[in-house]
């Protein structure tokens, strides 16, 4: 018979998501997290800009990230009061009154020392934005969450990362956006939907990199989206 004690395991918060730009609905209040050994966790929330978004998925956006500070931005803690035995889940809010985020774009940050947690890149609304893309063609499909019907007569622009407008238009009365779009030298650069304005209830996004288990490669299909 052997006994043995282990030692606390070290600060942890972790977002179970594999991207760092986040899709929320204005419904939703807060992001699921797993925890360890923390009784706090510091929080910043501020509204981003659309030209700085791009700025942010481009090239030099890593950089750009460390040293953002919204101009609007709105510093709380939450009690996590999380053990050092185990990770626990808790429901971290997104702002100080725990009140859900409007439609629009924002920038998190979770300010822990020696602790990897983004920041983070908020798309909140109430649009699902479906978004396809191939060498020389964009297709957008457009849903109101809130009454599940096509979303029509929307402005449409397709960006490259470097703010670069690939195509613009409207959705039809099937939530539909279709246009030609110019080849790309580098098939790798992150492309993006942006439907509407932003800060309004019409307002919502899609990157083409949003494709966490449906890209071909996990379905055993070789891509080349230059052809």
């Amino acid at each position: 018979e052997f006994s043995f004690y282990s030692g606390p395991l070290d600060p942890e918060i972790y977002f179970p998501i594999s991207t760092d730009v986040i899709f929320l609905t204005p419904e939703d209040d807060a992001l699921p997290a797993q925890v360890a050994n923390l009784d706090q966790i510091p929080v910043n929330v501020g509204s981003l800009p659309l030209v700085d978004f791009l700025r942010m998925i481009g090239p030099n956006g890593y950089s750009l990230r460390q040293d953002y500070v919204p101009a609007d931005m709105n510093s709380f803690v939450v009690e996590a009061n999380a053990p050092g035995t185990k990770l626990v889940t808790i429901s971290l809010p997104l702002t100080a009154d725990g009140v859900a985020l409007k439609a629009g774009l924002y920038f998190m940050r979770i300010p822990l020392a020696d602790i990897y947690a983004g920041p983070y890149l908020l798309a909140v609304s109430n649009l699902q934005v479906t978004y396809k893309v191939s060498a020389n063609d964009a297709f957008v499909w457009v849903v109101d969450l809130r009454s599940d019907t096509p979303a029509s007569d929307l402005p449409v622009t397709i960006y490259l990362e470097d703010g670069q407008i690939l195509a613009n238009g409207e959705t039809d009365a099937d939530g539909v956006f279709r246009a030609p779009i110019p080849a790309r030298q580098d098939s790798y650069q992150t492309t993006l939907a942006v439907v509407g304005f932003q800060n309004t209830d019409t307002f919502g996004l899609a990157l083409s990199n949003w494709d966490q288990m449906i890209s071909p490669y996990n379905f055993g299909i070789s891509l080349n989206d230059r052809s």
